[in-house]
């Protein structure tokens, strides 16, 4: 048992790290190594790489080591480091060959998503790296876990202090929870697509029912890269024939294993979660180092197969050129300062960003107002999930760098203090009919006196009118930067009645 105990002693170290970095990843936690399994992913560095049409390791620095210890131990890292996958893990149960599957095209899926996902970074399109396993853990606990977390014990805290027995308890217990981040210094946070991203994970672990790890089996684009490098592993599954029996038990445990088989051998997918070791009762199988070859897949994908996958990405291609449908202009997409974008031929050109942002949701999570929010399909499918700023639910603090600081990898630049203050993101317009000096004719100076540029990019003019003097607000397009501190200030309900949009596209 001793192979299995260490992997779920791995399995939980991970994890419980994974957590710990993500949780704690805020404004003054930022850079490596709060971005540290991002780094380690080789299918984000691969498609990033692809995308910018050069090489980015060191971005990605732990990625060229995830490939090299799986061409010496196999697909180890699915069972072993994955967060996602120990999750899956522990969230499965063994089903029954007979119940099993002979050989759907279902489990040639994950083959097909790296195909497409590598042909759609040819063409600079990165959207479907959303289903990259550790984009996904990454976003789902950024958006969804510990937002749900924190609120669940800010209502637990809210509950228990009117007695006052407990008021002291409840009070340390606070302080606890901010000083390991379960509840954010800023106050709870709330981030589009949550539910979708919960929701999502959830069906993940429906999936187990269908097969033990049915996405890590299926699915995953990152599993079949690593499958397809581990072929080559030296590490191999050893039996011995003269103790083995033929008694199944192992091809019952084993998660890979289609029905039909009677018994566990070397498979390139095989993740190394050594049940069948542990689990033999005539102790007949071991890990064992040989000669490295190019070990067999569980099934063998068919011409029909591969042309099918070919065709699947031509067509993923073909839409990815489609730029009405893939990108488009929009005024409301304003991005964090230090997004690779800028003004090419009179048109606001993200390529290179969206070349680079692998949706990990890091931004999203150091933002100290929540004003990074995932995008939708305000400017076509190719930036769902980018980060964009939404000015009524948080500001870009004018003293912050904490997007650039932990994002793995360049799609939002480090800058310093001075340059990021510096940085236009958007330009703030007056909506005169919504404005309370112009539309009610009452004082109002909250905006320019929100504006934190020195020399003010909003200033007041007096003017008479109806046999009284006010101060009307004007804004003044050379000083403003696009913070959206105005617009988040505010007073005016719902709509604001001054309104940041990106300074390219108005």
């Amino acid at each position: 048992m001793v192979w299995r105990r260490l992997r779920i002693f791995s399995q939980a170290l991970f994890f419980a790290l994974f957590l710990a970095l993500g949780i704690r990843a805020s404004q003054g936690f930022t850079g490596a190594p709060w971005n540290l399994f991002p780094r380690f992913d080789p299918l984000a560095a691969i498609s990033a790489s692809i995308g910018v049409k050069r090489l980015l390791w060191a971005s990605f620095w732990g990625a060229a080591l995830t490939l090299g210890l799986t061409l010496l131990l196999g697909r180890a890292f699915c069972g072993w480091v994955c967060p996602l996958g120990a999750f899956l893990d522990w969230t499965s149960r063994p089903i029954p060959r007979k119940r099993r599957s002979r050989g759907s095209y279902l489990f040639h899926a994950s083959f097909f998503l790296l195909t497409f996902i590598l042909a759609l970074s040819l063409a600079s399109k990165l959207w479907l790296l959303f289903l990259d396993p550790i984009t996904i853990a990454q976003r789902t606990l950024v958006a969804s876990l510990h937002p749900v977390l924190g609120w669940l014990l800010r209502a637990v805290g809210d509950a228990l202090y009117p007695l006052r027995p407990l008021q002291g308890l409840v009070e340390f217990a606070d302080k606890a929870w901010r000083w390991v981040g379960l509840l954010p210094q800023g106050g709870l946070r709330l981030y589009r697509f949550s539910l979708f991203f919960l929701a999502f994970l959830l069906l993940l672990a429906l999936l187990n029912r269908l097969a033990p790890r049915f996405w890590c089996r299926a699915l995953c684009p990152l599993g079949a890269l690593l499958t397809l490098t581990g072929r080559f592993s030296p590490l191999v599954v050893k039996i011995d024939e003269e103790a083995c029996t033929q008694c199944g038990l192992c091809a019952d445990i084993c998660p890979i294993l289609p029905a039909g088989a009677n018994r566990v051998d070397s498979r390139a997918d095989c993740w190394r979660c050594a049940d069948c070791i542990a689990f033999c009762p005539e102790k007949a199988i071991s890990f064992a180092w040989a000669k490295p070859h190019c070990q067999p897949l569980t099934f063998s994908p068919s011409r029909r197969a591969f042309l099918g996958g070919l065709l699947g990405a031509g067509a993923a291609l073909l839409i990815a050129r489609s730029d009405a449908l893939s990108r488009r202009n929009s005024p409301n997409i304003i991005r964090p300062p230090g997004a690779k974008v800028k003004l090419s031929l009179g048109k606001y050109d993200e390529s290179e960003f969206l070349s680079r942002c692998i949706r990990c949701g890091l931004c999203w999570k150091v933002c100290p107002t929540n004003g990074l929010q995932p995008a939708g399909t305000e400017a076509g499918i190719e930036s769902f999930w980018t980060p964009i700023l939404i000015p009524r639910i948080g500001y870009c603090d004018y003293g912050c760098t904490a997007c650039g600081e932990i994002c793995p990898t360049g799609a939002i630049e480090r800058l310093s203090l001075e340059e990021k203050r510096r940085r236009k993101i958007g330009l703030a317009y007056i909506d005169q009919k919504r404005c309370i000096p112009y539309s009610l004719h009452l004082p109002c100076t909250v905006c320019e006196e929100m504006c934190p540029v020195p020399d003010k990019a909003i200033v007041l003019e007096e003017r008479e009118i109806e046999g009284k003097t006010l101060l009307f607000p004007k804004v003044l397009p050379e000083r403003c930067i696009g913070c959206g501190i105005c617009e988040n200030k505010c007073p005016v309900p719902d709509e604001a009645a001054i309104r940041v949009y990106a300074p390219f596209v108005v």
